[in-house]
């Protein structure tokens, strides 16, 4: 993450690291930023204020989690997986079940922001 140290500065967060929610949909800018293309390398290198912060926690990024649900609609929940291969294998290992008959008897499908507010057991 790149901090900004400028006084102007909006959650102390260079705009180059800022999703739409944090800079208001484009609301909040910067000329710097903009001027070098948002590359965050030329940033760091050219801009006074940016400063490199180094983030020591692990990131979960959402197409890395996904739902899973067992036939009879028990011993459902999340997993977090490289893709959706890895998904299939890391429950079937759980299981001690060879994944292809583990497909026989489960369901899996990345998450999506909607999943997040609606039941696991709608996915049939």
């Amino acid at each position: 993450m790149i901090k900004c140290n400028s006084k102007f500065a909006y959650c102390d967060k260079c705009v180059a690291d800022m999703d739409a929610q944090q800079s208001l949909g484009g609301t909040i800018c910067c000329d710097t930023a903009e001027d070098l293309e948002y590359n965050k390398e030329n940033i760091l290198t050219h801009c006074e204020y940016a400063e490199l912060i180094k983030d020591n926690k692990p990131s979960i990024k959402l197409e890395n989690i996904f739902l899973f649900d067992v036939a009879g609609g028990c011993n459902g929940g999340l997993i977090i997986a490289n893709d959706l291969d890895d998904a299939w294998e890391k429950l079937a290992a759980d299981r001690d079940c060879p994944v292809k008959d583990f497909k026989k008897m489960a369901c899996i499908a990345p998450i999506t922001t909607l999943d997040l507010t609606r039941n696991i057991h709608n996915l049939y």
